[in-house]
């Protein structure tokens, strides 16, 4: 899972969902969910390049103010 956010998701004063992007692979295919207040979208691709290139294009329209991504490793031996 990659994640692509300023700050974990959080409510603000009024309630809202802070911004926040989100990359995620499922079933051979990309999921990006956008949190931008009361939206939430979530847009699927087939390719990661695709998936990644829209997820990095959100940060300046949601005016976030730095991009951290997250890696997260399953290992498929383990169960």
């Amino acid at each position: 899972m990659i994640q692509i956010a300023t700050a974990q998701l959080r409510l603000n004063d009024a309630g809202a969902a802070s911004p926040c992007v989100e990359v995620v692979e499922a079933c051979g295919e990309w999921h990006d969910r956008v949190v931008d207040g009361d939206q939430n979208r979530t847009l699927t691709f087939e390719l990661e390049s695709y998936a990644l290139a829209y997820a990095e294009g959100q940060p300046m329209r949601l005016g976030l103010d730095k991009l951290m991504r997250l890696v997260a490793h399953v290992d498929e031996n383990v169960r």
